[in-house]
């Protein structure tokens, strides 16, 4: 698996993710004190809308029956 790539870091209404090669993945989103925010089983075109979040700091798990592998960005 390659590194995902996350841009723009910080982001204002979208996040846009690259490098995810698995078919059928699980995408979560915690906030920094850990709480569940959103979750995906898959996403059509590797974008995300964070626009309805509250600004902070959030952590992301990719995760599929090969790999798991985690990220954060800034909401401003």
């Amino acid at each position: 698996m390659k590194e995902i790539s996350v841009w723009p870091n910080p982001s204002t209404d979208e996040l846009h993710l690259q490098g995810i090669e698995a078919r059928s993945y699980n995408l979560s989103i915690y906030d920094v004190s850990g709480k569940l925010v959103v979750e995906y089983s898959k996403l059509d075109d590797y974008t995300i809308d964070i626009s309805s979040f509250d600004s902070g700091l959030y952590i992301a798990a990719v995760s599929s029956q090969n790999f798991t592998a985690t990220f954060k960005w800034s909401k401003l």
